[in-house]
C-alpha cells in the first residue's frame, strides 16, 4: 500500500452543507433550479426533481456527490445538473487533483452503514458538516484509485 495516506474527507474534497432556500422561491413548474431536499428525491444514480427553486442558498454542480445527511444519514447520488440543496443533503466535490470522485462515491458506500452510530439528534438521526468533513479515510494515489474504481465499476 504504497503511497497511500491517512487524510480526512475536508482534506481531499470541498464540503457544502445544504440550506433551505425561502419558501415562497419553491415551486413544481420548472422555474428556477432544480430543488433536493433529502433521499427522498434520490434515483439509483441520479435525483429526481419535483420541486424547483428561484432563490437557492446553497447549490451544488454538475457531478457534486449528494449525500443525505438527516434521516436516513448516508445514502448517495450524483447530481446531474446544478442545483439546489436543502438542510437534509450535503453536497461533496472532490479536489480532482487528489481524489477521483467515483473513489470517493464508493467509499462512503462503503462507509454508510457506521453512520447509524455516528449520527446524532432528539428527533431523528443527522451528521454534523464537521462529522462530514472529519471522516477519515486512507487514499492512495490517483492512478490506483482509478485502478480501484475500475475494479469496482465491473
Amino acid at each position: 500500500m504504497s503511497g497511500w495516506s491517512y487524510r480526512i474527507l475536508g482534506d481531499c474534497a470541498e464540503i457544502i452543507s445544504g440550506q433551505s432556500p425561502p419558501g415562497a422561491s419553491y415551486n413544481e413548474r420548472g422555474e428556477g433550479l432544480p430543488f433536493f431536499q433529502g433521499k427522498a428525491e434520490f434515483g439509483d444514480i441520479h435525483p429526481t426533481a419535483h420541486k424547483y427553486c428561484t432563490a437557492p442558498k446553497k447549490v451544488s454542480e454538475p457531478g457534486d456527490i449528494l449525500i443525505s445527511v438527516r434521516a436516513p444519514v448516508g445514502p448517495t447520488n450524483i447530481a446531474a445538473e446544478r442545483c439546489c440543496i436543502g438542510r437534509g443533503l450535503a453536497a461533496i466535490r472532490p479536489n480532482p487533483e487528489i481524489a477521483d470522485r467515483d473513489f470517493i462515491l464508493f467509499y462512503l458506500r462503503y462507509f454508510e452503514p457506521r453512520w447509524s452510530a455516528k449520527s446524532q439528534g432528539s428527533t431523528f438521526p443527522a451528521i454534523n458538516r464537521k462529522e462530514l468533513t472529519e471522516l477519515p479515510i486512507n487514499i492512495p494515489p490517483l492512478p490506483e484509485q482509478r485502478r480501484i474504481v475500475n475494479i469496482l465499476n465491473h
